[in-house]
C-alpha cells in the first residue's frame, strides 16, 4: 500500500510505501528532508496549500526635499536681513529666480520632490527684499543728492564772503 502526501515546505504532491511510515525522506523538489506520515489515507489528499515564496516588500519611495527650495529661502532671509547693506539687491534675485524654478519642478514631479512652501517663502522674501533694496537705494540716492546739495549751498554762501568774519 502507497502513502500519498504533501512536502510541508514546497506542495509537492508526493508517495511512499506504507512501512516507511515515521522515516525521513528528501523532497525531490525543494530537497528538504520531510518525514513521511504515518497514516494518511490514499484516496483522500491532503488539501493543497499554495506555494509561497518570500516576496521582499518594497519600500515607497519617499520624495526628497528640493535643495534649490531650502537655498531660495535661506537666500531670501539673508537678502531681507542684511543683503541690502552689503550685495545690493543680488541676493533678493537668486532668490527669486530659486524660488521659481524650484517650484516649477516640484510642480512637475511631484512624486519626486516636496518644499513647495519653501519655494514660495524663497521667491516671496526675493521679492519683498528686492522690494527693501529698491527702498534702501532710493533713500539712500535722496539722502546723498540732498546732503550734496547742501554742501553746495553752503560753499557757495561761504564763497561769497557771507561767512563769519573775524
Amino acid at each position: 500500500m502507497r502513502i500519498v502526501f504533501r512536502c510541508e515546505h514546497c506542495g509537492q504532491s508526493l508517495e511512499a510505501e506504507a512501512d516507511m511510515a515515521g522515516e525521513h525522506m528528501p523532497c525531490p523538489s525543494c530537497e528538504r528532508l520531510i518525514a513521511i506520515p504515518k497514516s494518511v489515507h490514499p484516496e483522500v489528499p491532503p488539501p493543497v496549500l499554495p506555494v509561497t515564496s518570500p516576496v521582499c516588500a518594497q519600500q515607497p519611495v519617499l520624495p526628497k526635499t528640493s535643495g534649490m527650495a531650502i537655498a531660495s529661502m535661506v537666500i531670501g532671509i539673508l537678502g531681507i536681513a542684511g543683503g541690502w547693506m552689503c550685495c545690493g539687491i543680488i541676493l533678493p534675485i537668486v532668490a527669486i529666480i530659486l524660488g521659481h524654478i524650484s517650484f516649477s519642478q516640484i510642480q512637475r514631479r511631484p512624486s519626486e520632490l516636496t518644499g513647495k512652501g519653501l519655494a514660495i517663502a524663497g521667491f516671496t522674501l526675493g521679492y519683498v527684499g528686492l522690494l527693501f533694496g529698491l527702498i534702501a537705494a532710493f533713500a539712500f540716492g535722496t539722502f546723498a543728492a540732498t546732503m550734496s546739495a547742501v554742501t553746495n549751498e553752503m560753499n557757495r554762501t561761504l564763497g561769497q564772503g557771507g561767512g563769519i568774519r573775524r
